[in-house]
């Protein structure tokens, strides 16, 4: 949230400066906008850190989740192989496996379908945030590059 506010402060100071009438020129108080650029930039590495580590809890809670379908699973062929005596009973295990397995396939689908939309809308947002930045430094240097 630290770079919103930067790049609020930049809009502020460029909305806020002193303007020429009849032309769209503006002087911008050079060093408070070279500061809060250089501050804007201090920030952004910490945002794609947060979008890293957001990355990186989709990809272990994909993995656990693998983990936990792989016990089951194997919990499940233990459970058949132990009731394999009888025929009926076999039949009702190799049921309730493949049951298991087809619960477990739409678990681990929604799972790594909700943490694709979170890692998708915290990525939108942070692009959203830096075309922003980006946006508001490179109007500022155009205004400073036309004075």
């Amino acid at each position: 949230m630290r770079s919103l506010d930067l790049i609020h402060q930049i809009a502020d100071l460029v909305v806020h400066s002193f303007k020429f009438p009849f032309v769209h020129y503006s002087v911008v108080h050079e060093d408070r906008l070279l500061d809060l650029i250089e501050e804007l930039e201090a920030t952004l590495p910490e945002e794609f850190k947060q979008a890293q580590e957001v990355v990186s809890e989709r990809e272990r809670v994909l993995g656990t989740a693998r983990q936990e379908a792989d016990e089951i699973v194997n919990q499940a062929k233990l459970q058949a192989r132990t009731l394999l005596s009888e025929s009926e009973i076999f039949k009702h295990a190799q049921q309730e496996a493949d049951r298991i397995r087809h619960d477990l396939a739409v678990e681990i689908s929604k799972t790594q379908a909700g943490a694709d939309r979170y890692a998708e809308e915290v990525l939108s947002d942070l692009e959203a945030k830096v075309s922003r930045a980006l946006g508001t430094v490179q109007n500022g240097r155009q205004q400073l590059n036309i004075s």
